[in-house]
């Protein structure tokens, strides 16, 4: 449950950001607002696209890689922005940002409505949601001290480290539950 709460604070921490480092990030590729909205459009598309696959898949959505892979798109989208100042590119990286953030969002959810029994559930759902969402004021509070101080590049390039290190906090968790899952095999035999 704490890897879920993490996880949604953290993808919230990542994504808030993105609506005031977009209009200073098209500014300085020479776009503008008309950029804003294009980038703005295709994480929404990105998100309509993620979610409609993950609707076809049904049951064969694998909630645990899925959670893994889009902490590394999140990476590639924020490696992305921070490094190549193409607006073109950054439509690709806004595209895959939204995909990314539908698996993840679903996958965490899908995760949470299994493993907690139906009685707790509003009671986790509740809790979780509040600490998820603790994720956007706590990033723009802490953007506010960084923004003059560093590039916007540099913000996306952090972004990145993030995801990219609880990626690989997802895959040593993930294999610590094998570990576990292993050992209650072993000793009910």
């Amino acid at each position: 449950l704490l890897m879920i709460m993490f996880t949604g604070f953290l993808a919230n921490a990542l994504m808030t950001p993105l609506g005031v480092l977009l209009p200073i990030h098209m500014k300085h590729i020479g776009r503008g607002a008309s950029g804003y909205a294009f980038f703005s459009s295709l994480i929404a598309s990105g998100m309509l696209f993620g979610n409609a696959i993950i609707t076809w898949l049904g049951n064969k959505f694998k909630t645990i890689p899925y959670i893994i892979g889009s902490w590394f798109c999140f990476a590639a989208a924020f490696a992305g922005l921070g490094t190549l100042n193409s607006f073109y590119l950054s439509l690709i990286w806004a595209f895959f940002l939204g995909l990314s953030s539908a698996a993840l969002n679903t996958g965490t959810t899908v995760l949470l409505q299994t493993i907690v029994p139906a009685e707790f559930r509003g009671r986790v759902f509740g809790t979780t949601g509040t600490v998820c969402v603790m994720g956007m004021p706590i990033s723009l509070f802490l953007l506010s001290y960084v923004v003059n101080k560093i590039t916007v590049g540099e913000i996306f390039i952090s972004g990145m480290f993030l995801s990219v290190i609880f990626a690989v906090i997802w895959l040593l968790f993930i294999k610590n539950m094998e570990n576990l899952n292993a050992y209650l095999v072993n000793d009910a035999e």
